[in-house]
């Protein structure tokens, strides 16, 4: 029973994170990074000011806690390689600064 509470508070939890970071940024939400333009300090609000990448944290939350939430093996199994898909693809575009 607490291991779905657990799964819940991670879709939950996600959700307002990735909500909170949108809102909070001022280029609003894109679909990959957005470099700021030079001379522009990194964003030092809302949840910016305790990481670097609220947003990807939400969404991977969200998506981990879907999985735990699945019914059935194949669905969770499905899910868990979209969250790490999506983070190694996050993690490229950010090195590569895309």
């Amino acid at each position: 029973m607490w291991i779905r509470a657990t799964f819940a508070g991670a879709v939950i939890g996600g959700f307002l994170l990735t909500a909170w970071a949108v809102w909070t940024n001022p280029s609003g939400a894109m679909a990959g990074p957005t470099p700021l333009p030079p001379g522009t300090l990194r964003l030092t609000t809302g949840p910016y000011r305790w990481m670097r990448h609220p947003m990807y944290l939400g969404q991977w939350c969200l998506i981990v806690g879907c999985a735990g939430l699945a019914a059935g093996a194949w669905n969770a199994a499905a899910l868990g390689v979209v969250a790490d898909l999506l983070f190694r693809d996050w993690i490229l575009r950010e090195q590569k600064g895309m």
